[in-house]
């Protein structure tokens, strides 16, 4: 778990990428992005986006290059807090600076809100989403195991 307290708003670099706010339109494209990211069956995932939608603590991002959804983020404000889960960048897409737009673009919108802290889970394996976000001011508050059970 990872930490960022708001410091105001980062510069965001020029870039034919489009980061916005996701509405139920975007709820197909934003389901695809997860479900293949978990290798689950995208069928019905985006019923599940869009009811997060509805939900008053949830928000959506999604990013579009050349209108290709390329990846989404969402973030849930829980106890006053905020905390970023589902970021993903689509596999073809890396390496092109788009997650670190699309996650300053979040925290931008975060900070906007008020000076609460940000939260989020990486593996502490996965180097660059890790190196990523201690880029952005996250550092390490806790580590949890997780243990996968064969079905």
């Amino acid at each position: 778990k990872q930490r960022r307290d708001s410091t105001g708003p980062l510069d965001i670099p020029a870039s034919d990428l489009q980061v916005s706010n996701a509405t139920p339109a975007d709820a197909d494209a934003i389901a695809a992005i997860l479900a293949a990211d978990m290798g689950l069956d995208p069928v019905g995932f985006d019923a599940h986006v869009t009811a997060n939608m509805a939900r008053p603590n949830y928000r959506y991002y999604i990013a579009r290059q050349d209108d290709a959804a390329v990846g989404t983020a969402n973030v849930q404000q829980l106890n006053g807090d905020a905390y970023i889960y589902g970021f993903v960048v689509r596999p073809e897409a890396r390496g092109h600076g788009y997650g670190r737009q699309i996650m300053l673009h979040m925290l931008n919108d975060l900070a906007a809100q008020g000076d609460a802290p940000m939260y989020l889970e990486v593996v502490p394996e996965n180097t660059p989403a890790v190196t990523l976000y201690a880029s952005l001011g996250f550092v390490p508050v806790a580590t949890f195991d997780y243990y996968r059970l064969d079905a």
